[in-house]
């Protein structure tokens, strides 16, 4: 069956994206109603002042009224979005992104076995100019059953935050995604990886300030003490990379914070 925009009306969406910068955010905003047309797209809720992730997507959420969230970065495009298996995801889940794991081992989504990984995502090269598609698993199709789910881009039932909202656990802007998709997890939520939604994360870990790598460590070992995981996994992201060639790239890079 195939699903047309005629045929199947989809659920309202609001998404929430903390933002510090006027021009950034003008760039995002633009590009995400353009890419989500026709997808159930309504607002863009941006928290310019946020402390932290979770204060800027709880203050977000507490904004809007929609069935469904979008908690995404600033610094993301979308590549590729079937209406076909976004409509099914919708239908039969209750979290889901475009990458993550369903068996989690660490801190780190992406630290689990290979076999438990699926999703890819197209990022800027480290070393030369250019960008690369990283594979994490090369499934297809919706992945029920996950346990995380990276935080770049994250659709959530509002449902599923009234009840578990982002924890105040974790300080600054990491590891919040880990902590509330598995939360979700073992609440009993659907969580889900649509595996055919590429986007491009113009994001790389050698431009994090000396805070943000602070942050994050010492998120991690909050994480892992909080849900009593004794198997840590390794410390290295393990995907298949691939050079990613398209023109329509010609897009201004973004330096995280």
């Amino acid at each position: 069956m195939s699903f047309t925009e005629e045929s199947v009306r989809l659920p309202v969406i609001d998404a929430v994206v903390c933002c510090v910068d006027d021009e950034r955010f003008a760039s995002f905003s633009g590009d995400l109603r353009s890419q989500l047309a026709g997808f159930g797209l309504r607002d863009i809720i941006r928290i310019s002042d946020a402390a932290a992730m979770h204060d800027g997507y709880n203050r977000g959420a507490e904004k809007s009224d929609s069935e469904w969230l979008l908690f995404c970065h600033d610094d993301i495009r979308v590549l590729a979005i079937n209406r076909e298996s976004w409509t099914k995801a919708m239908a039969e889940s209750d979290l889901f992104g475009p990458c993550g794991t369903n068996l989690l081992q660490g801190a780190n989504w992406y630290e689990s076995d290979p076999n438990h990984l699926y999703g890819s995502v197209v990022a800027p090269r480290s070393s030369s100019d250019g960008f690369e598609h990283q594979v994490f698993g090369k499934t297809r199709s919706l992945v029920s059953g996950a346990q995380a789910i990276d935080g770049l881009f994250m659709m959530s039932r509002r449902s599923v935050w009234e009840n578990i909202k982002f924890s105040s656990d974790f300080t600054g802007f990491t590891l919040y995604d880990i902590d509330y998709s598995y939360r979700a997890h073992l609440r009993g939520y659907r969580v889900a990886i649509l595996a055919d939604l590429l986007l491009l994360h113009y994001s790389l870990v050698s431009e994090f300030s000396a805070v943000k790598l602070a942050h994050w460590k010492s998120n991690q070992e909050k994480f892992l003490e909080k849900f009593n995981f004794r198997q840590r996994g390794s410390s290295y992201v393990k995907h298949s990379t691939s050079p990613y060639e398209d023109v329509n790239l010609l897009h201004p890079r973004f330096t995280t914070g």
